[in-house]
């Protein structure tokens, strides 16, 4: 009989162990930036989309609501409110394409 109690108690400390070992283990993760991002600045869409929309001004007007040159201007007077610097940990966006994004 008391071996039986000795077994129920080590049985409940021993899942309220694992229960606790499950609840505090953190997640950690498997990228830092994921394998399909990483070609993002080669092959991503901005890179891409924009420099065949430059080519051809009225696609370029008919996708951003502007002309090249006017998009051109204001991307030089907000510049140096949009820019970010890169880190050690990874590159920032650049001040074009935010922009770019944040019109679209």
């Amino acid at each position: 009989m008391v071996l039986k109690k000795q077994s129920k108690k080590l049985l409940i400390l021993y899942l309220l162990y694992r229960r606790h070992k499950l609840v505090i283990r953190p997640h950690r993760r498997k990228y830092w930036v994921h394998p399909i991002l990483q070609n993002r600045e080669n092959l991503g869409v901005y890179k891409t989309l924009y420099n065949e929309l430059r080519s051809d001004p009225k696609k370029f007007f008919n996708f951003f609501r502007m002309s090249i040159s006017t998009f051109d201007e204001l991307h030089v007077t907000l510049k140096e409110e949009i820019s970010r610097k890169d880190t050690k940990m990874r590159k920032s966006i650049g001040s074009e394409e935010m922009l770019a994004i944040a019109i679209r």
